[in-house]
């Protein structure tokens, strides 16, 4: 998830984008948290550019 950052409450910010990553059968807490490190890196990167294009064709 990736949402905005308030003054107060680091997780009271409105939600910019969420990806649901998948929990399977085999997982260990390992494996688990490096896929959702990563879809988190790739999600944070694809939200980021999307709010400056906004930001900048306004």
């Amino acid at each position: 998830m990736v949402h905005l950052v308030p003054d107060e409450g680091v997780d009271n910010g409105p939600v910019l984008a969420t990806e649901i990553v998948p929990i399977h059968a085999e997982d260990t807490l390992e494996s688990l948290e490096f896929r959702v490190h990563q879809t988190e890196h790739k999600l944070l990167v694809n939200t980021l550019r999307l709010v400056l294009l906004k930001t900048t064709t306004h």
